[in-house]
C-alpha cells in the first residue's frame, strides 16, 4: 500500500510536532531541521527503524503506531524539503 502523506500529517501533528515543529524546523534543541532536509537524506527503511525504536530522547513508536502509519509520517516529512 502506498504511503498517505495526509494521514502522515495528522499523525505528525499529534505525535511529532511538539518536538520537531509544525513544519519540521525543529522545536527542541538537537532535533533535526527537516525543512532543510536534515535527517531525510536516508532511505525510508532507516527512518522507519529510528521512529520504531526511538533515538536519544525521542520515544519509540513501535506498538503505538503501525508500520503503515510510520510510513505515512515519513511521506509527510518528505513534503518539508
Amino acid at each position: 500500500m502506498a504511503a498517505d502523506p495526509r494521514n502522515g500529517a495528522k499523525l505528525y501533528n499529534q505525535h511529532c510536532s511538539s518536538c520537531h515543529g509544525a513544519r519540521g524546523q525543529g522545536a527542541m534543541p538537537g532535533t533535526p531541521d527537516f525543512s532543510r532536509g536534515e535527517g531525510l537524506r536516508v532511505a525510508n527503511a532507516s527512518l522507519l527503524t529510528v521512529i520504531e525504536n526511538g533515538s536519544g530522547v525521542m520515544p519509540a513508536y513501535r506498538g503505538l503506531l503501525s508500520t503503515q502509519d510510520i510510513l505515512d509520517v515519513i511521506s509527510h516529512l518528505r513534503t518539508f524539503q
